[in-house]
């Protein structure tokens, strides 16, 4: 499966993930190996890294928002990703809550996007015309 999944996101077929998936999508959870699509280790941990209702504004276009677009959504973390010195491409800042480094999150690579956020879609109307419309087939 996690080789599926690389070899889908390689394609550059659309991935929209949050928080475990976040997690699924790095390429190890406490060693162990994952799919490797961001190549980025993540760890669970013994504190919680993030708890709150988040506010996030795309600071990249990407298959859920375009640049400058908001949406809201909760974080409830107990597992951070090591990102420090690899130059991340995230697709948001976050205005209020933690993210991944405390101000971004997001990663995005190709056509994947996955962050901690928990989006709360109705609060996000572009989030499904976005993502279908990002979501067709490049043939068609």
């Amino acid at each position: 499966m996690r080789e599926s999944i690389l070899k889908f996101h390689n394609d550059a077929n659309p991935i929209y993930a949050e928080c475990g998936g976040l997690m699924y999508l790095s390429n190890s959870i406490n060693g162990h190996s994952m799919c490797n699509v961001f190549k980025y280790p993540s760890m669970m941990t013994k504190n919680v890294q993030a708890l709150s209702y988040v506010i996030s504004e795309a600071q990249n276009d990407n298959i859920i928002l375009n640049k400058g677009e908001q949406f809201k959504g909760h974080e409830f973390h107990y597992s951070k990703i090591e990102v420090a010195g690899n130059n991340p491409k995230y697709a948001f800042k976050i205005l209020r809550g933690r993210g991944i480094d405390g101000s971004n999150d997001g990663l995005m690579e190709n056509n994947t996007v996955s962050s901690y956020v928990h989006t709360h879609v109705a609060a996000c109307p572009q989030f499904g015309l976005n993502f279908a419309r990002n979501s067709h087939s490049k043939d068609s």
